[in-house]
C-alpha cells in the first residue's frame, strides 16, 4: 500500500506521453517474463519435488521489498500487478501449485490497488 502511494505521487508528475512510454516499455518487458517464468517453474518442477522442502524461499525482506516495487510500478502504470504477483509467486513458491497461486496473487493486489485508487482519486486524476 505504500509502494502504491508513492505510485501514485511519481504517475502525478508524468506527462501523458511519458506515463504511456512507461506503461508500454513495462507491459513489453512484463509479458515476456511471466511467460520465461512459467517455462522455468515446469523445466524445474521434477528437481523441486525432489529436493521437498529444502528451499524455503525468499526472506522476509525479499517479499516486502517485492511488495513495494509491484504498488509503485502498478500505481505507476495503472496496471500490472497482477501478472508480476504470479511470476513472482511462481518463483517464490516453488511447491505452491497454479491455481493457489492464481488466488493468492489476486488477494494480494487487492490493497495496492484499494490504496493506489483513493491515492489517485485524492490526486485528482479520476474524473467523477
Amino acid at each position: 500500500m505504500l509502494g502504491a502511494r508513492q505510485g501514485v505521487r511519481i504517475a502525478s508528475k508524468l506527462s501523458t506521453a511519458a506515463s504511456g512510454a512507461i506503461f508500454n516499455g513495462l507491459s513489453v518487458i512484463m509479458i515476456p517474463t511471466h511467460f520465461a517464468v512459467q517455462h522455468y517453474r515446469r523445466a524445474h518442477a521434477v528437481a523441486d519435488a525432489d529436493a521437498g522442502s529444502g528451499r524455503s524461499g525468499p526472506a522476509i525482506a525479499g517479499h516486502v521489498a517485492f511488495g513495494y516495487f509491484q504498488g509503485v510500478s502498478s500505481a505507476v502504470m495503472g496496471v500490472g500487478g497482477l501478472p508480476m504477483a504470479m511470476s513472482y509467486l511462481t518463483l517464490a513458491c516453488p511447491t505452491l501449485p497454479h491455481h493457489l497461486v492464481q488466488g493468492t496473487a489476486m488477494a494480494s493486489v487487492v490493497p495496492g490497488i484499494l490504496a493506489s485508487g483513493a491515492a489517485h482519486l485524492v490526486a485528482g486524476n479520476v474524473p467523477y
